[in-house]
């Protein structure tokens, strides 16, 4: 009878301790701007040139309002960047075709937190070397303004 009770309240605590709100999944936010802030995760920090890799993006609207994204592609949608230590800074993400039928709103509700999986191809015509891997987002706010957000640094090694 105690083991069968040891292994019901084992079971709760593991249960109750994995169960975290999306916003608590990724630490390093990037600034919270117009009610919004954008966290980046790799699915790998060692790439090799010319292959395709994940970007985990995390928008989370910190307002009780809600705001919208003009959305076509996730691979057009995020300006993705790479930045050497030399500070010159390499935009690797395709462009986003001029607005078009093909675009639709996508709304995240006040207090809300949506996830994307983007891939990615970082070209052969990207020196190798250490990078800081950085994405932006524009968005409308609650206001109707439009805004940008930009995310955490993440590190990105690009090898041959």
């Amino acid at each position: 009878m105690n083991k069968i009770l040891f292994n019901v309240c084992l079971i709760l605590v593991l249960f109750f301790s994995t169960r975290t709100k999306a916003s608590e999944l990724s630490t390093n936010w990037g600034e919270n701007i117009c009610g919004a802030r954008l966290s980046i995760t790799l699915t790998n920090e060692i790439v090799k040139r010319g292959t395709a890799i994940t970007f985990i993006a995390r928008i989370e609207n910190t307002s009780t309002n809600d705001i919208e994204f003009l959305e076509e592609s996730p691979r057009s949608d995020f300006s993705v960047f790479l930045i050497a230590q030399s500070g010159v800074s390499y935009k690797v993400s395709p462009e986003r075709k001029r607005v078009t039928e093909h675009h639709f709103i996508k709304r995240i509700e006040g207090k809300k937190t949506s996830v994307w999986l983007v891939p990615l191809t970082i070209g052969e015509n990207i020196e190798l070397g250490d990078y800081g891997f950085q994405v932006t987002r524009r968005f409308i706010g609650s206001e109707g303004t439009q805004c940008e957000l930009v995310s955490n640094i993440t590190r990105l090694n690009l090898l041959k």
